[in-house]
């Protein structure tokens, strides 16, 4: 565990299955971990160095989309894990001995059943008492252990899984560090905030920054696609900064700190700006409504009804639509008697008095 712990820390996938490791990389070589043979090489170098000996027969050190790790044989390619010919060959020897022989051993009938469910057998290790408790008494007092409990169980009556939970203290428990380390990758909003942010700004077609595991969800519960730090199984696309954004119809991102100033600057480059014409013919309307029921109603339509007479005094005859700003300039100091309007400051015992007073208040 203590290879694999480095490795993983290194950013190298890797698993492994009690003395059987698997080194996953990816044969592209712009992206991570693309030089497959020099990992490889580390690998095996790292493993001899400590001393752990390595079957030569049972090694694979060439890279390959299939590969056969835990007598299973892993496609890459295809995205599945295929039975090898000589387990199936073994399964169906099995059968037809036991259809032939006249009796039959309880060890015998145990190694057949075991060949049946034995992909859909699970076996988990949990430091969690209370969850080990609720699944063997299949409910508690929490209903939101119950209705996980209801959702698991249907699952497997459907896939025909054997599920099995077994206790194990945390510090015993290496397998299970790395998932109970928090990261800030892992972070996200709350599923108020979201909720509150897809129905005033959404709905959203994409996640610009995030993983598998914290992506963002739409109104019907599916994920939304999403750009990752590196590949993975339901990633759009790699890295924000190599993916151009302005293809996407509505983005949403929620980067880190030390990230922000970056990522405003790079969707300002990519000219990534929603403009929702809907919201903002809604904010007029709005507007609009608020005026008709404000106090200074009657003080603009008295303005609006002596700009017009104005512009009826003019020879080319302008109207509101076609006004130009030079007429505009010459009703203001019309209406400002020529510039024998007194603005009072707010401390004057004139303010709110009409016409010129002798106070020292410009005019």
């Amino acid at each position: 565990m203590q290879v694999t712990s480095f490795l993983r820390k290194l950013d190298i996938l890797t698993l492994q299955y009690i003395d059987d490791l698997l080194l996953i990389a990816s044969d592209k070589p712009h992206l991570p971990h693309g030089n497959i043979n020099k990992i490889s090489y580390a690998f095996v170098e790292l493993l001899t160095r400590l001393g752990y000996t390595l079957s030569i027969k049972k090694s694979r050190f060439n890279p390959s989309k299939t590969i056969k790790f835990s007598d299973f044989f892993i496609d890459s390619e295809q995205k599945c894990f295929r039975l090898p010919s000589e387990k199936k060959l073994t399964f169906i020897a099995l059968r037809e001995l036991i259809l032939k022989s006249e009796k039959v051993s309880v060890k015998t009938l145990q190694r057949f059943a075991g060949s049946i469910v034995c992909n859909h057998r699970l076996d988990i290790l949990k430091d969690n008492k209370s969850v080990i408790a609720v699944w063997e008494k299949q409910g508690g007092r929490d209903k939101l252990f119950n209705d996980i409990v209801k959702d698991l169980f249907m699952l497997l009556c459907e896939y025909n899984i054997d599920l099995r939970l077994q206790y194990i203290q945390s510090s015993l428990n290496d397998a299970d560090a790395t998932s109970q380390s928090v990261s800030l990758v892992d972070s996200k909003l709350s599923v108020e905030s979201w909720s509150r942010i897809e129905c005033t700004y959404g709905p959203h077609t994409v996640d610009l920054m995030s993983l598998d595991s914290n992506a963002m969800t739409t109104t019907s519960g599916l994920k939304l696609k999403h750009f990752t730090l590196a590949p993975s199984p339901l990633s759009t696309g790699v890295n924000i900064f190599a993916q151009d954004v302005s293809l996407e119809t509505n983005p949403y991102v929620y980067p880190p700190l030390n990230l922000i100033f970056q990522v405003l600057t790079f969707l300002k480059e990519q000219r990534a700006v929603v403009v929702d014409l809907k919201r903002i013919d809604d904010r007029i309307m709005q507007l609009h409504n608020q005026s008709i029921d404000s106090s200074h109603r009657r003080r603009r339509e008295s303005l609006q009804e002596s700009f017009s007479d104005f512009l009826d005094i003019l020879t080319h005859k302008p109207c509101l639509d076609t006004v130009s700003p030079h007429d505009v300039k010459r009703f203001l100091v019309w209406k400002d008697s020529y510039g024998k309007t007194q603005i009072h400051v707010k401390s004057c015992i004139n303010l709110g008095k009409k016409g010129v007073t002798g106070c020292l208040c410009p005019i």
